[in-house]
């Protein structure tokens, strides 16, 4: 007998056949399966039950009752709590390693990626529509490498032999492993270094426990499996100890770019040289896998030897999913994560020539750049080029050297825009953003209250009234346009143009967090209530639903 369940009772599936999915009563598939075991047994095995009391078989029936009581009760608890309290994660995860060691360990088993359907020649069509997984492009052909610069803008020197080394960087807290492995997916064979930070603190100083601390499971399964980001990746996950004082009051995201600094010292640890590419992110941030394989090969303005470091930076034209991969964001593209290479990243360029600005933590050394060194307001190096900056050999003004917070705050770079296709209106976009993707509405909550500025309400309030991102999330899962002024694409991941990433190329792996997060918002709503808001960012007036006409779209 196999057990199988509906949303209320546990049943007992009858096996007659393989193909029956008939589920009937427990009591009664019981009783038929005891009477028919009866009959075959033989007269010596019967024979001791034919004198049992009533007492013993009424016994034996109650116990029986408990027991399938007790089952259903379980059944239901782990229902409820892996399928509407934590998401299903274990089913995404399945799913994703399933996806992921068969593609790489059988690479004619996989599909070809999704990115390669666009129909016009310059997208990524011709990248990889040969090869034999989205993996396999480490050797370099000349022709495919000159048409992929071509697509982003950049030409190509056809004696260069060699790529550039890619170090990247994030930090780590309650990430999903979706996540975890959605980036890993992507970029799997191309980083020489993948450095995590993790910190005891959130960024307003509440301790927490170390998700991944030395020697444990969780550290194991991220920095030892050869089939995450490949057999030839550096691994890592630092720690980044927050022993600030008490006394010292400054800006609660100076902790989250201190955090970030421990990166790039992992980075120089590693080996980092000027010539190789530093990425600094997000965890649900990420380069898509062409644009990485441009930036190796290609000839960069801001990769060429001999940087000023003034705007050193490559910016990403990010495509926002929104906590499931049918919830996309429509007509927006986020700036982050992005590219500086090595020359103009502090400490592996030259401070004697691009002099250290004054910073507004630890002595004037750390965080962000104060005003008048290429911090706000303004953006002015008026105090940094009359006392601290100097000129190079040939005469021209160098600028100070990049650290964490200046790759997430400092403007001063350069953002491919590029379109899709021939006579298309739509910006080819270079990275993915995989917003809030959490494994249970408490982190979701959890994340707004405790990172970045704190939401009033994220503990209380129903997720459509908090933010315009979870706004738009409830709307998709229930179908309507989001009312904010934030909307998504209402034919969700189909109507995407352009490359998608890797792991989502998996349909079943697409709807089955499509579903999670579908369990997740009903399940937050009977604890939190439902509600409607129009949203812009984190300003949130609530609304009634009969003051608005939804709109379903054609499809609803």
């Amino acid at each position: 007998l196999e057990t199988c369940h509906d949303e209320t009772r546990l049943y007992v599936r009858q096996q007659a056949t393989p193909t029956t999915t008939n589920c009937i009563p427990a009591m009664s598939a019981f009783k038929q399966e005891t009477r028919s075991r009866d009959a075959s047994s033989s007269t010596a095995l019967r024979s001791p039950f034919k004198r049992r009391s009533k007492k013993v078989v009424c016994l034996r029936q109650i116990l029986f009752i408990v027991t399938v009581v007790a089952l259903s009760v379980v059944a239901s608890y782990q229902f409820f709590i892996f399928h509407v309290g934590f998401g299903g994660s274990h089913a995404e995860v399945n799913l994703v390693d399933s996806f992921l060691v068969s593609a790489v360990r059988d690479p004619n088993a996989s599909a070809t990626p999704r990115s390669r359907d666009a129909s016009a020649s310059e997208t990524p069509q011709s990248n990889t529509s040969q090869k034999e997984s989205p993996w396999d492009d480490e050797e370099i052909d000349p022709d495919l490498e000159e048409e992929r610069c071509r697509r982003y803008g950049f030409s190509y020197d056809r004696a260069r032999t060699t790529r550039r080394r890619i170090f990247w960087g994030c930090m780590v807290a309650d990430d999903s492993w979706l996540l975890l492995r959605a980036i890993a997916a992507e970029a799997r064979g191309v980083y020489h270094t993948a450095a995590f930070v993790e910190s005891d603190a959130t960024h307003r100083g509440d301790p927490r426990t170390l998700r991944f601390p030395p020697g444990s499971e969780e550290w194991r399964r991220l920095t030892q499996d050869p089939d995450l980001f490949g057999p030839n990746t550096r691994v890592s996950v630092d720690l980044y100890a927050n022993d600030l004082p008490a006394s010292v009051q400054f800006h609660f995201m100076h902790r989250q770019y201190l955090h970030r600094q421990v990166v790039l010292e992992r980075w120089k640890k590693n080996g980092m040289r000027p010539d190789d590419i530093g990425i600094l992110s997000d965890a649900d941030e990420m380069f898509s896998r062409d644009f990485l394989r441009a930036a190796q090969i290609c000839d960069v303005p801001e990769f060429r030897p001999g940087q000023d470091c003034k705007s050193a930076k490559i910016l990403a034209a990010g495509l926002v999913f929104e906590s499931s991969p049918e919830c996309v964001v429509d007509r927006f593209v986020l700036w982050q994560p992005s590219m500086v290479i090595g020359e103009c990243v502090e400490p592996i360029g030259d401070n004697r020539l691009h002099r250290p600005p004054k910073r507004m933590v630890g002595n004037g050394t750390q965080s962000w750049r104060a005003p008048g060194h290429g911090g706000h307001p303004g953006n002015s190096y008026d105090v940094y080029l009359n006392g601290t900056g100097i000129k190079s050999s040939d005469g021209r003004q160098m600028y100070p050297l990049w650290n964490a917070a200046d790759f997430r705050q400092l403007v001063g770079g350069v953002q491919p825009n590029v379109k899709v296709g021939a006579g298309s209106s739509t910006r080819l976009h270079t990275a993915y953003h995989f917003h809030n993707f959490f494994e249970g509405p408490e982190e979701i909550r959890q994340k707004y209250n405790n990172y970045g500025e704190r939401l009033e309400g994220s503990l209380t309030s129903p997720l459509a009234t908090l933010h315009d991102d979870l706004s738009l999330a409830v709307a998709c899962v229930k179908g309507y346009q989001n009312v904010g002024d934030k909307k998504r694409k209402m034919k969700g991941f189909d109507g995407i143009e352009g490359p998608v990433p890797i792991l989502f190329q998996d349909v079943d792996l697409r709807r089955e967090r499509h579903n999670n997060f579908t369990r997740i918002v009903m399940g937050d709503e009977q604890k939190y209530g439902t509600g409607l808001a129009v949203c812009n960012s984190k300003v949130c007036k609530r609304i009634n639903a009969s003051d608005i006409a939804l709109d379903f779209g054609e499809t609803k």
